[in-house]
This record gives structure tokens, sequence and C-alpha cells, in this order.
């Protein structure tokens, strides 16, 4: 009986000592929260404050990030230099070498020198936009068309400047909507075989026309701008960036 008596003693004892670290567990959670709170109010209205503590803040995923979108307008200017692309001096286009005089085409090299350097950055982004001439809507994706050719054949860079941005925002888990080359390839067979009102029938023709193919092609293009992003952040030599711990996926 008193061995019985010891043992019902032992289990009294530890469930109160796992009810008193749970209570103690949740009382620093609330005292985290209410700590948290009082110091978001305090600089609620106080903007510069403010922007730094959320830019500080951890985050959590950053989820359904478009790559091209997620380059900051800079970065694609410094590459259509690099490749010696030329730029509508109305549009903002880049198109390839050579420039296209009649249409107003110049270096991408030039835009500095003209004072069109910043005008182009507003083109490329949502930077200073007035809705004067159209929506918020339709000057964002008109963007792309514009940019595009500057960030064609740079999956690793593109991966790479989406990755340090991500980690300069304190993002922990980054998940991109992204294209392959193979992506042509898909819309070509789209286009050869049509609609189907048959789901059945539309996915037979899909996998019966090299769509497994297709998919099963494209880990090693994923895996081809990783390495390359890899080495541009240099986590090989220097791990512990935050950049080189946030988790990837598509």
């Amino acid at each position: 009986m008193r061995s019985l008596a010891n043992i019902a003693l032992r289990i009294l004892v530890l469930l109160k000592d796992l009810w008193l670290s749970g209570a103690y567990a949740q009382l620093n959670v609330d005292f985290a929260e209410h700590t948290t709170e009082v110091a978001l109010n305090r600089i609620r209205d106080d903007l510069p404050r403010l922007t730094i503590s959320l830019k500080s803040m951890p985050k959590g995923g950053d989820l359904h990030n478009h790559l091209f979108g997620a380059i900051y307008a800079e970065r694609f200017l410094d590459w259509a230099m690099r490749d010696t692309l030329c730029v509508s001096r109305l549009s903002f286009v880049i198109s390839a070498h050579p420039c296209n005089k009649s249409n107003d085409t110049i270096l991408a090299t030039e835009l500095p020198r003209l004072n069109l350097y910043e005008a182009a950055i507003d083109a490329y982004s949502m930077r200073d936009f007035v809705p004067v001439r159209g929506s918020g809507h339709d000057h964002f994706f008109a963007t792309f068309e514009k940019f595009d050719l500057a960030g064609q054949g740079r999956s690793g860079e593109l991966l790479a400047e989406a990755i340090k941005t991500a980690a300069g925002d304190k993002v922990s888990y980054l998940e991109l909507m992204s294209g392959t080359p193979r992506m042509d390839k898909a819309r070509e067979l789209g286009a050869r075989l049509g609609w189907q009102p048959n789901f059945e029938d539309m996915r037979s023709s899909l996998l019966g026309g090299a769509l497994t193919e297709i998919v099963l092609g494209m880990p090693a293009y994923f895996d081809t701008a990783e390495a390359c992003a890899r080495a541009l952040l240099h986590c090989e030599e220097t791990p512990a960036l935050p950049e080189c711990s946030i988790v990837v996926r598509y």
C-alpha cells in the first residue's frame, strides 16, 4: 500500500510540475504579446520607427511570389547595360541590339547621360505612380513586357536577387512562381492538342503527348538555378548568412 501511495504522490507531483511549466510558458507568451502590443501602439503613428520595426520583424513565408516581379527595376537596368541592350526612349521597352533609331531606341547605357534612368525605373515599377492615363493594375502588368528581355537567361541571378530581398525582409520561406524554358513546350503541346471538354480524355492526351517528359525535365532547370544562386550568394564559403538558410520552393 505504501508503495502505491508513493507512486500516486509522485504522479501528483509530476502533474503539478507539468501544469506549472505550462502555466509559466503561457505566462511568457501572454507577456510577450502584451509588450509587443504596447510597443506597436507606441509607434503606430511614427512612420519611420514603424517601418524599421516591421522590417526587422521576423516573417514566415512569402507565398505565390512571382520571380520576375520580385526583382527591383534597377537590377534589370543593370543587366540591360551589361548586355548592351537597347531601350525605347518613349515606352522604355528593352530590346536587342542593334538599336532601331527610327523608333527612338537608344543603348541602355545612355539612359543616365540623357537623364532618363529615373524615368525608366518608374516605367518598370510602381514607384511614384500617378493614375492619370490608366489604372495601377494596367501599369503594373504592362511592366513585365518592358523589362522581360533583360532577365532572360539569368535564372540563377534572378533567384539570388529574390533570396537576398527575402533575407532583408526577414522572410524564412520563399515559394516562387517561375516559368522555365520548357513552358514553351507545354504551350505548344496545349495548342496542338486543343481543348477537350472531357477532362479524362484531355488528361490522357496531355500525358500521351509528352507532358510527363516536359514536367520531369523541370527540376534540372531549378537545380542549376539554385547552384548558381548559392554561388552568387557565397553560401559555400559563408553558410551562416541569413540568405543561405531561406527555404525555397516552387
